[in-house]
């Protein structure tokens, strides 16, 4: 348990310290695997304060990371700052150790891969084709995106729009563990 001291709150005379877990950075499975492991080891030494930590990001500010990652797919160096990165998404993948070429490229094939499932549905396919030509297999300009899909500019945003948000949405399931499926 960590202590959370803006939790902290006083009974009479007496200040309370609040301790918690955040069951999102250490899912309960690695909480036992390391209990067990400090069980049969009892001079293990605790985690480093310098080591990755991962991130937890709320759905604003995940989607904005989506955005952001999307934005920089072609340019996968610019993706460094990313706070995807750190995520439970990644580090499922990779680990927080991994060097971050390696996260990166993670990030990219998921982006690609929750991309590639608009490209399934004749629904949603014409987001996918959005997507592919923005940020997949980019165009020079999004003007030049719309002509190249034989779109009217502001139906083409509309679609760009609505294919990153499936993207997210699909991720955004994969970060937190829900299973269920996305509304049409």
């Amino acid at each position: 348990m960590q202590r959370v001291p803006e939790a902290d709150f006083t009974v009479g005379d007496a200040d309370v310290a609040t301790f918690g877990h955040d069951w999102r950075v250490v899912p309960p499975q690695a909480w036992l695997d390391r209990l067990a492991e400090r069980d049969l080891s009892p001079m293990m030494d605790e985690p480093e304060a310098s080591s990755p930590r991962m991130l937890v990001l709320s759905r604003t500010d995940f989607d904005d990371a989506v955005k952001e990652a999307f934005k920089a797919h072609a340019r996968p160096e610019a993706m460094h700052g990313n706070p995807l990165l750190r995520s439970r998404l990644i580090a499922q993948s990779t680990g927080l150790d991994a060097a971050a070429d390696e996260r990166i490229e993670v990030l990219r094939k998921h982006l690609d891969d929750a991309a590639y499932t608009l490209d399934s549905d004749p629904k949603t396919a014409k987001y996918y084709r959005a997507v592919r030509a923005t940020y997949l297999n980019p165009q020079p300009t999004q003007e030049r995106a719309a002509e190249h899909l034989n779109l009217a500019f502001s139906t083409y945003r509309r679609y760009l729009k609505r294919g990153i948000q499936h993207v997210a949405d699909v991720l955004w399931r994969d970060e937190t563990g829900d299973r269920a499926t996305p509304n049409g």
